[in-house]
Order: structure tokens, then C-alpha cells, then sequence
């Protein structure tokens, strides 16, 4: 179990990093590293929903849903990924019409790229 001081430590990482990311974000943006950009978002997405800031969450992980949307076979575990981060965010939020479609959303595309198990 973490003590008071270490789950302050883990949060404050979670601050630097997010902070590290949009600088590495406008770094990619400069070059217009679309993948890259997306791959960002993506990870300001996972970060702030870490945080528990679940607007900000659901805002970089659309972002970055609307670039692998674009191309579903190269980015597969990121699109899926990013999808699901929606789906929980909607959840924390009490929204959970929006979690259900977001987290349908996410099967439905997993079942297309990778097919049905059985």
C-alpha cells in the first residue's frame, strides 16, 4: 500500500511527464510528424486520465483516435488503446451511455482488424 508521501511522488511524476510530452508534442508538430503528434496525444491522453483529469483525458485521446482512425492496420494497439482511455474517462465521469459506446466502439474495431476469437 502506498504511503501519503509516495502517492504525492507518483502524482508529481505524473505532472513532469505530462509536461515533458507537450514539449516533445511541439517538437513533432514543427516537423509535422503526424504519427508522432498522434502518438503524443495519445500518451498526454493515458496521462491525464492517470491523473484523474478526465476532460483533458478524453480530449488528447480523441485527438489521437482521429489520426489512427485514418489508418486503423498500422497503429493497431494505439487505436484500440486510445478508444478504451475514452471509455474509461466517459465511466469516471458517470457518463456511461457514452462509456458503453466508447468501450463498443473499441470492441467492434479490435474485432475488425483482428477478427473474432472464438
Amino acid at each position: 500500500m502506498y504511503q501519503l508521501s509516495e502517492f504525492h511522488e507518483l502524482v508529481e511524476k505524473y505532472d513532469v511527464s505530462a509536461e515533458l510530452v507537450k514539449e516533445v508534442k511541439q517538437i513533432v508538430t514543427e516537423i509535422n510528424n503526424t504519427a508522432m503528434i498522434a502518438q503524443r496525444d495519445q500518451q498526454l491522453g493515458e496521462l491525464y486520465h492517470n491523473r484523474w483529469h478526465y476532460n483533458e483525458a478524453i480530449t488528447y485521446s480523441k485527438q489521437a483516435i482521429a489520426f489512427y482512425e485514418t489508418r486503423p492496420t498500422e497503429f493497431p494497439d494505439d487505436y484500440i488503446s486510445s478508444l478504451s482511455y475514452v471509455a474509461l474517462s466517459y465511466k469516471f465521469r458517470d457518463e456511461y451511455d457514452d462509456a458503453i459506446a466508447w468501450g463498443q466502439r473499441a470492441m467492434n474495431v479490435a474485432k475488425q482488424i483482428f477478427g473474432e476469437k472464438s
